[in-house]
């Protein structure tokens, strides 16, 4: 669909930065196209839920000034972004996709706000979120589905739906998600962009609605891996490594069929994608004996955690929760302190265990999904002739690195039937920089 193409579409924040900095372009002009171009296209897309033209230009005004008097504050300065609409932005709606907060207004910026804005970011509204972030499909909003780009019948991927939508329509030229399960990688696998899941607690949570608080993580999806490197040396709550690979990475590819059946196209593509990226010191690992413990670990902390943050709204029936957030959330109070207890001691068994498969391998690669994005309203997918739930097959390939707490990374691998999927790559514990670092250096065109 090429007509869903915004000004950004295929500019990176390199270029428009350098553009800004020679005064070749002003804050004010690519504010106004990130606002033309979401006037144009989100009436059929529906990333956006609310827009904050008017503080937005006010913003590019003040960063304007402030290039003519030779004060540049970084390779953010002028660029507009989206912010998810889980995240708090102070003084405008944060509704959480919940019709319970939906005229909601924070007092505060969330952190990672607070510092896109310092960086000279121009937050030019809210995108949308599966309702309280829990949802891989994207369509589960009291403001309705997001749509994909790519074919306007089926999903974005979720929860950070309205972010990775807004990116690859070229409305703007990043945005800022969230990932308890997936939900960064899954949404830029179905659009075509590039989505990062970086190490859990490098990225501030202050200021996000919580799903799950010790598998939320905050990142950040663009057109190239570049731009998502510029987004961590500023959100970073650690001091960044100025680590430069001087070796190529050990590489394996991880069989994605040992956590979830994966759709024999997409399967082909990535491995085509894996081979073209990584013509050197690749192999393969074996992680199928860690699986069965991961994945039964993630879906009781998951639960257990999610439901403690909304409990007080699932027992009042009265309460504008949807039925498709209760059935998910109901199976959470049955959880006992002793089977959570017991998942997050698997979980540093596990984390233990990962840690010295990274002592040979610097990268693992398999797909970021098992299939290609799905038409709207499926409960189930058939995979190779074979029914799977729907959210299983979706958010199967990635939610065992969000438990596990490591950096991950989806790029587009390939175009399958006019529709993308994305090639995810995980690094070991704090290994962040230097997984944007390879892939830099590997010059990786997406």
């Amino acid at each position: 669909m090429t007509q869903l193409r915004g000004y950004f579409k295929d500019k990176t924040v390199a270029e428009l930065s350098r553009q800004v900095r020679n005064q070749e372009t002003s804050c004010v002009q690519l504010t106004q196209a990130a606002l033309d171009a979401i006037h144009q296209l989100n009436p059929v897309i529906n990333a956006f839920v609310s827009l904050h033209a008017g503080e937005a230009l006010q913003t590019a005004q003040l960063l304007d000034r402030e290039i003519a008097e030779g004060i540049y504050r970084g390779p953010l300065h002028g660029i507009p972004i989206a912010i998810k609409d889980n995240i708090d932005t102070q003084g405008t709606l944060t509704t959480y996709g919940s019709h319970l907060f939906r005229h909601q207004r924070p007092t505060a910026d969330a952190r990672c706000v607070a510092q896109l804005r310092q960086a000279g970011a121009v937050v030019v509204g809210k995108t949308l979120t599966s309702e309280f972030a829990l949802g891989p499909t994207g369509e589960f909003s009291f403001q309705g589905p997001s749509h994909n780009p790519h074919d306007l019948n089926r999903v974005t991927g979720g929860s950070s739906a309205g972010s990775a939508a807004a990116v690859a329509a070229g409305m703007v030229p990043i945005a800022i998600g969230t990932d308890t399960a997936g939900s960064i990688r899954i949404p830029a696998s179905f659009c075509g962009v590039v989505g990062f899941k970086p190490s859990h607690g490098r990225i501030s949570l202050e200021g996000i609605y919580p799903v799950s608080g010790t598998l939320d993580h905050i990142g950040p999806l663009a057109q190239c891996v570049e731009d998502i490197a510029m987004l961590l040396e500023v959100l970073s709550a650690s001091p960044i490594g100025r680590m430069q690979p001087t070796d190529e990475p050990r590489v394996a590819w991880v069989d994605p069929r040992s956590i979830h059946d994966v759709d024999d196209r997409v399967l082909a593509g990535c491995l085509a994608r894996f081979h073209a990226i990584f013509d050197a010191g690749r192999s393969t690992v074996d992680i199928d004996a860690l699986i069965p413990t991961a994945q039964s670990a993630f879906k009781t902390i998951l639960l257990a955690e999610a439901y403690a943050v909304h409990s007080v709204y699932l027992q009042d029936e009265s309460s504008h929760f949807s039925r498709e957030l209760r059935e998910r959330l109901a199976p959470g109070e049955a959880i006992r302190a002793w089977q959570y207890l017991n998942a997050l001691e698997n979980r540093k068994l596990l984390q233990g265990q990962v840690t010295k498969l990274f002592e040979t391998v610097d990268l693992l690669v398999m797909p970021s999904t098992a299939i290609l994005p799905p038409p709207f309203g499926l409960k189930t997918v058939n995979i190779n002739r074979v029914e799977h739930p729907i959210r299983e097959a979706i958010n199967g390939l990635t939610s065992i690195w969000s438990l596990l707490g490591l950096p991950a990374i989806s790029i587009p691998a390939c175009i399958v039937d006019g529709l993308p999927c994305g090639l995810q790559i995980v690094a070991g514990p704090n290994q962040d920089e230097k997984l944007l670092a390879w892939l830099a250096a590997l010059n990786i065109q997406v």
